[in-house]
Formats: C-alpha cells, sequence, structure tokens
C-alpha cells in the first residue's frame, strides 16, 4: 500500500500593469525571481503583465508577499535592486510583515531600513526624545 501525499500546490499571479515596473521587479535576466525562487522554494515566471508564483501554498504566499512589498517600492519611485531583494527576502522570511516606512534622502538615493535593527535605529535617529551626541 502506498500513501498518496496531499498536493498543497498553489498558483498565485501578481498583476504589474506597468511594463518597465516589471522588467525592474524581475531583474537582470530574470536574476530578481531567481533570488526569490531559491529562498522560497518556488517557481517564479513573468506572465503577460504580471508574475505568476507556484509552489506549496504558504511558502507561494509568502514570495508573493516579498514581490508585492518590492513592487510597491517601484511603484514609489524607489530602486530595487538584487540587495533590496535579498533584503525583503530576509524582512517576510523572519515574519516582518510590511517594509519599514522611514526613509531618509542620502547622497545615492533613500536610505531605507532593511531589517528590524536598522529600522529601531532610524527611529531613534528620527525621535525627539533622542538626542544626538557628537
Amino acid at each position: 500500500m502506498s500513501q498518496q501525499k496531499k498536493d498543497s500546490s498553489v498558483r498565485l499571479t501578481l498583476l504589474i500593469p506597468d511594463p518597465a515596473h516589471l522588467r525592474d521587479l524581475c531583474g537582470p535576466h530574470h536574476s530578481h525571481l531567481a533570488l526569490i525562487e531559491n529562498a522560497f522554494g518556488v517557481r517564479a515566471e513573468s506572465q503577460g503583465g504580471g508574475i505568476e508564483v507556484q509552489g506549496e501554498a504558504n511558502d507561494a504566499r509568502l514570495a508573493q508577499t516579498a514581490l508585492q512589498h518590492l513592487a510597491e517600492r517601484l511603484e514609489r519611485g524607489e530602486n530595487v535592486g538584487a540587495s533590496e531583494v535579498r533584503a525583503e527576502i530576509v524582512r517576510v522570511t523572519k515574519g516582518g510583515g510590511q517594509p519599514a516606512r522611514i526613509l531618509l534622502p542620502g547622497r545615492r538615493g533613500i536610505v531605507d531600513a532593511r531589517a528590524g535593527a536598522q529600522s529601531e535605529y532610524l527611529d531613534a535617529l528620527l525621535s525627539e526624545d533622542t538626542p544626538l551626541v557628537f
């Protein structure tokens, strides 16, 4: 007697209406999608105006959440490179939920917290209760 494993594979689609955002989200030679695939054990493909994620239900939802957060960054005019993709993978994997929204202008672009400790540090910098001493 053999036991059949119940297939919990799902297929989720994230629509990206702007072709430039879709291109930037996928990355050069789809390298950003490859990072997502390796991190979550899913299959991610660019499909006519969106990204289709296929895999185990929980893994696919985590991958879709990471992609959604990255797409939101692009919509706000922020850069999405490999380092932002890796940071989002860590954030979503550790249950960080929504990315930190503390943004500071920098010489090479906007400075954004990539992890919980960085978010706390930026909170402290912007807090009126924490004086800066040099």
